[in-house]
């Protein structure tokens, strides 16, 4: 194995997340910085990506009752007989 760092992603501002020879993969956002076992990588990956999820699934709730809370004006509604 090399005796350098692998990046496995870059986002300037925001963070890097690289592997070391050793294995463990760190991950840095800012001025904080976890080091974690691959296998405990891949956890706390589905856990945040599961996390993503439901905050998706939350705003668009959001969005649909306040969207229900506009009540259309007299002269906006449509008629059909």
């Amino acid at each position: 194995m090399k005796d350098e760092k692998v990046v496995l992603a870059d986002r300037q501002g925001l963070g890097k997340i690289f592997c070391c020879p050793c294995g463990a993969i760190h991950v840095n956002v800012g001025p904080v910085t976890i080091n974690l076992e691959p296998q405990a990588f891949a956890q706390l990956t589905a856990l945040m990506n599961t996390a993503l999820m439901h905050r998706a699934y939350q705003e668009r709730a959001e969005a649909s009752k306040s969207a229900a809370k506009v009540a259309p004006a007299s002269n906006d509604a449509l008629y059909v007989n």
